[in-house]
């Protein structure tokens, strides 16, 4: 992503998920120490869920390493915040290439088989009040809407799948979610309920993934022609949310 698109958000977590043809074997522990080279702080195990996760710090950012049977999520985020304001991830564009380039790094010498994977990015875009949300949201969409100022509860949902540049027969498909939302925190202060925080964004998720119904395994070379698609993909459509027309 480029620095002058990414970093103009507010980027709560990115993430990458791989889907495996086999359920996951192994300790966690080991496999979040092989991608950030630092021990996690804490391990949580459902054994007979299949679940299991690790949790700890990287770059001083909240990482975690999730497992449920054959999903596997890898998830940089922003630290828990310790008082009554929103946390974001600090230089995003720095730590979104490094964290790529460790996951590629780690699946080279993995002993799973991918048949499908995603990236992802959910990431805010901050406005003065519920209307500018609501066209920020429209404009995020790409959609024309009569008075957008009014809107109410808006969450638009679409999915422009592309043909892959790198690998035969493979599509991409580009998830994006547009939203305008508030954000209140508040405090119990002397038994009352206390207002500490209210603020209006834009909400912009992408989930871009190679496509579901792949019967065979990604290769390593394949895994990374295609990640490296989906990266472009995505700064373009951030980009595009950054400079769109209602805030010239």
């Amino acid at each position: 992503m480029s620095s002058n698109s990414i970093d103009l958000w507010l980027v709560d977590h990115f993430r990458i998920t791989l889907f495996l043809l086999r359920p996951w074997e192994g300790p966690v522990d080991v496999a979040f120490a092989g991608i950030f080279s630092v021990l996690p702080d804490s391990v949580e195990s459902k054994p007979n869920a299949g679940e299991h996760a690790c949790i700890g710090n990287w770059n001083a950012q909240r990482v975690q390493f999730r497992v449920s049977l054959n999903r596997l999520d890898i998830i940089v985020g922003a630290q828990i915040p310790q008082t009554a304001q929103m946390v974001f991830v600090e230089r995003p564009f720095d730590k979104f290439a490094e964290f790529v380039l460790l996951v590629k790094n780690w699946i080279q010498g993995a002993n799973f088989e991918v048949n499908r994977f995603a990236l992802a990015t959910n990431a805010l875009w901050k406005v003065e009040d519920r209307a500018r949300a609501a066209r920020k949201a429209t404009e995020l969409a790409g959609v024309t809407i009569s008075a957008p100022d009014e809107l109410e509860d808006v969450q638009f949902v679409y999915n422009r799948p592309i043909s892959s540049s790198s690998v035969p027969n493979e599509k991409i498909n580009r998830v994006v979610t547009a939203s305008a939302l508030k954000v209140e925190i508040g405090m119990m202060i002397d038994g009352a309920p206390t207002p500490m925080l209210s603020e209006h964004y834009s909400g912009l998720f992408t989930d871009i993934s190679s496509r579901a119904d792949r019967g065979s395994i990604i290769g390593y070379e394949q895994f990374l022609a295609l990640l490296d698609e989906m990266v472009v993909e995505q700064s373009s459509i951030f980009s595009r949310g950054a400079y769109a027309s209602v805030f010239e």
